[in-house]
């Protein structure tokens, strides 16, 4: 947990390290993990980039033809720039108007262990929200690439593997993988899948916006992963990247208390093949990846009182929903990557990165698919106690309301309380989504430019859902162990901005 309080530990930033050998003698070298020097030989095609917008007056420019060496977080100078580290660990941290990188990267990832059980069929065929809901592994992954480049190489999908820490970053999100893959083994592509309600016919799994963005494309588990080939040339498929090989030396240990007894996930055990044995594993990956917990509102929405969800043991959190929005973006949309931020009462609550390459990118495959104006989809979850102040700023409005009306209302105050904004890696303002008659959160003012090109608008939608806690018993003068939390009843309020916005270029 120290990301939360330190930033970016000093491993990653010190320019030399020093190391006392085992004669007692010193030795220092310079910090492989702090950045990688071109030694002089920049390789052939790297382009400076240029950012720039009408409130930053002298253009902001990375360097990548000009830079000697990788950087994070850089002043755009192509001499010698500064590190921003400080900026870094405040993302990190969470301070003051940006917060929670770090738990909302933490909440994230256990999110992704909140898919039900196999056997759980009325989880699972709900409702294509579902998925919405939980998010990808993805989001994690994009924005912890924009929280260490800002201007630098972190940022640029095209130069961001030479920087070191790519690596250390792309290590725990092939664990994070394989911690999932080995909980839900039998959540897979196969050959395809059956509709839920009956039929013999196997239907196949698409993708839209293939290798040559000419459409939707058939995959299964045996698709070529372009442009990834072994060592034999040819490409790989999805069941040769499936599971961790037998040569694999995975040691680590995701340790939680369930019940009354310390359970333990580990890679090289059985897989788990009954419903309680993956609850099991998922109660101790969400406490080893700690998502927010939800706790009882003192607002009744309207939703059925004494519920029952997931079997046994299993309890409804009551009044309570969790808000996220679902979120519809064009990749390509400002020459890079950039972030769309949640903003409340002036403070960044959450945000959603698209992780891309520049206009001047060699990528042909890329290219191609900026032509077809390929969509990156994803969900930003609202944090509870966003909800909650905002609920208690409207008390006395909801108190004079139906119980089956204040959810309805709950969802029109966040539409009121919460606007939206694009920015680049550097936090300089692309656009923002102005309102003409609210307050001063229906938009930061500073989008005062033109009007934002209709095929790059966002796409955003309000919704929200209900949790459900499975718990194992325990003895009386014991603590409550780890719970495993599901998500249901998922409700849409469609567009999160209410009719009087309008998106303008910064």
């Amino acid at each position: 947990m120290r990301g939360e309080t330190e930033g970016l530990p000093n491993v990653f930033k010190l320019p030399v390290l020093e190391f006392e050998l085992p004669n007692g003698s010193q030795c220092t070298i310079t910090n492989p993990l702090a950045f990688y020097d071109f030694e002089g030989d920049i390789p052939d095609g790297f382009q400076n980039m240029v950012w720039s917008t009408s409130l930053v007056p002298e253009e902001a420019e990375s360097f990548f033809k000009i830079w000697p060496r990788t950087y994070r977080w850089p002043t755009s100078s192509p001499n010698a720039p500064n590190e921003d580290y400080e900026r870094i660990n405040t993302l990190m941290r969470g301070d003051k108007a940006q917060r929670g990188s770090v738990r909302q990267l933490r909440d994230q990832v256990g999110r992704l262990f909140t898919y039900p059980t196999p056997g759980e069929t009325a989880l699972v065929y709900e409702h294509r929200l579902m998925d919405i809901a939980i998010g990808s592994i993805e989001a994690p992954h994009n924005t912890v690439h924009l929280l260490l480049g800002g201007l630098g190489y972190m940022a640029n999908a095209d130069y961001a593997g030479f920087d070191p820490i790519f690596y250390i970053h792309h290590c725990n999100i092939d664990r994070i993988l394989a911690f999932w893959e080995y909980t839900y083994n039998e959540f897979w592509v196969g050959e395809g899948y059956y509709h839920k309600d009956g039929g013999e016919n196997v239907i196949r799994f698409t993708q839209s916006g293939g290798p040559s963005g000419s459409g939707a494309v058939e995959v299964d588990q045996s698709s070529p992963l372009q442009p990834y080939r072994s060592t034999k040339g040819e490409y790989w498929i999805p069941k040769q990247a499936r599971f961790l090989n037998a040569s694999s030396s995975f040691e680590q240990d995701l340790v939680a208390k369930v019940g009354q007894e310390v359970k333990r996930v580990r890679l090289t055990d059985p897989l788990p093949t009954t419903d309680e044995e993956v609850h099991i594993c998922r109660a101790v990956l969400q406490a080893s990846f700690p998502l927010a917990q939800p706790r009882e509102g003192k607002l009744e929405l309207g939703d059925a009182k004494n519920e029952t969800r997931g079997g046994a043991n299993s309890k409804v959190v009551p009044n309570y929903r969790h808000f996220y929005v679902f979120v519809e973006l064009v990749g390509h949309a400002f020459g890079g990557s950039y972030s769309l931020e949640l903003v409340h009462e002036g403070q960044v609550i959450a945000s959603f990165a698209i992780f891309s390459r520049g206009d001047q990118t060699q990528c042909a495959a890329c290219r191609v698919q900026r032509e077809a104006g390929g969509l990156v989809k994803g969900v930003v979850h609202i944090p509870d106690d966003v909800i909650t102040s905002i609920i208690d700023s409207r008390s006395d409005e909801l108190s004079r309301l139906p119980d089956q009306g204040k959810l309805p209302e709950v969802a029109r105050a966040v539409r009121e309380s919460v606007h939206v904004r694009l920015v680049n890696p550097a936090g300089h303002l692309l656009a923002d989504a102005v309102g003409h008659s609210r307050g001063s959160d229906s938009g930061s003012g500073e989008g005062a430019g033109i009007p934002l090109d209709d095929a790059i608008i966002p796409k955003i939608e309000l919704q929200s859902c209900r949790a459900v806690r499975k718990e194992w018993p325990v003895e009386l003068e014991d603590e409550p162990g780890e719970a495993a939390l599901s998500f249901f009843g998922h409700v849409e309020f469609g567009d999160l901005l209410t009719s009087d916005h309008q998106w303008r270029k910064a």
